[in-house]
């Protein structure tokens, strides 16, 4: 279902999105966390609008590129964003 959804975003949403995830592999906790909040930030300031399952397929694929040790962490992570309505 995922990847249908991502099927319909706009072709240069989807390359940020990819570029994101390539960006993801080999960070750190603090670079994770900075790359999720400048994304959201980003986000806000554009004009292109995500639904939340695109938004929630989009942040699925972000925590498939990560070892699995680091996969808890990004879930909390994205729960203290939610909370904070990023």
């Amino acid at each position: 279902m995922g990847k249908d959804i991502l099927n319909e975003l706009d072709p240069e949403m989807i390359k940020e999105a990819k570029a994101v995830m390539e960006g993801l592999k080999g960070k750190s906790d603090q670079e994770i966390l900075e790359s999720l909040v400048k994304l959201a930030a980003q986000k806000k300031q554009s004009n292109k609008k995500l639904t939340k399952e695109q938004s929630a397929a989009i942040l699925e694929a972000m925590k498939e590129t990560l070892p699995p040790n680091q996969r808890k962490k990004f879930e909390a992570l994205l729960q203290m964003m939610q909370m904070m309505n990023m």
